[in-house]
C-alpha cells in the first residue's frame, strides 16, 4: 500500500519540471501556504495533496507535504504518506524524511537507512510522467473548466506527440484542476476539493518502522 501512495503522490509531484527546467506549465504547480491541499478523482481512486508545516533541517527549510489515498490499500482501505522535501514539485531522490501510515496500523517513520534504500525503489507511474513531461508541452490557451469542486479560470497545455493534456490554475493548491492522459493508461484526474487552510489527516506520533520491523 505504501508504495501506491508513493506513485500516486509521484503523479502530483511531478505536475511541474525541475527549477532549472520550468516554463509556463510549471508556475502553475508550486508550494502552497501551509495549510493548502487539493483532492482529486481519478480510476484508481481518491488523493488528497497537502503541505501541512516545516522542519527546519542542517540550516534549510523543508516543507511537510502529506498524500492520503484510497488506493493500494487491502479491502479497499487507504492510508497516509508524509514526505520531508525543500518544496513542491520534488524529486524522489531529494525525500529528507518519510511517515507511512495504513488505515488500522499505527503511523511509521522511516530511518534515514531505510529511506535511502526505498528512494532506489521509487518510480515515476505513467501518470507522473505525462505531468512532468508538460513542461514541455503546448499552451492551447485561457479556458474556464467546470470539475466536481467548482468551476476555475485554468490555462490548457497539451503534448502535441500524445493525446494527453492538464488544465492548470493558480488559484488551486498545487496547481492541477483536470488532466487527461489517455496515451499513460491513467485516464481523467479531476480536482473535487481545494482549500487553503486545513490540518493534517494525522496527528499521533509515527513508529520508528526499523524498531518496529524488529518486535515482528
Amino acid at each position: 500500500m505504501q508504495r501506491a501512495l508513493i506513485l500516486a503522490g509521484l503523479a502530483i509531484s511531478l505536475a511541474a519540471a525541475p527549477a532549472a527546467a520550468q516554463n509556463s506549465c510549471a508556475e502553475y504547480s508550486r508550494t502552497p501556504t501551509i495549510g493548502g491541499w487539493s483532492e482529486w478523482q481519478s480510476k484508481e481512486g481518491k488523493l488528497k495533496l497537502a503541505a501541512i508545516g516545516t522542519e527546519q533541517k542542517e540550516g534549510k527549510e523543508l516543507y511537510w507535504i502529506e498524500m492520503q489515498g484510497q488506493q493500494g490499500g487491502p479491502d479497499g482501505k487507504g492510508g497516509i504518506l508524509q514526505v520531508l522535501v525543500p518544496a513542491f514539485p520534488y524529486e524522489p531522490g531529494n525525500i529528507q524524511g518519510m511517515v507511512m501510515k495504513s488505515e488500522g496500523k499505527p503511523a511509521m517513520k522511516a530511518s534515514d537507512q531505510m529511506l535511502g534504500m526505498m528512494r532506489s525503489h521509487m518510480t515515476d507511474s505513467p501518470t507522473a510522467a505525462a505531468l512532468r513531461d508538460c513542461a514541455s508541452w503546448t499552451k492551447v490557451g485561457d479556458e474556464s473548466v467546470t470539475v466536481p469542486a467548482g468551476t476555475f479560470k485554468t490555462v490548457h497545455y497539451k503534448d502535441t506527440k500524445s493525446s494527453n493534456e492538464v488544465w492548470v490554475s493558480k488559484d488551486v493548491a498545487f496547481g492541477l484542476v483536470k488532466g487527461n492522459f489517455p496515451d499513460k493508461g491513467s485516464g481523467e484526474i479531476l480536482l473535487v476539493g481545494n482549500c487553503f487552510f486545513d490540518k493534517t489527516a494525522t496527528t499521533e506520533k509515527p513508529m520508528d518502522m526499523g524498531d518496529m520491523m524488529q518486535h515482528q
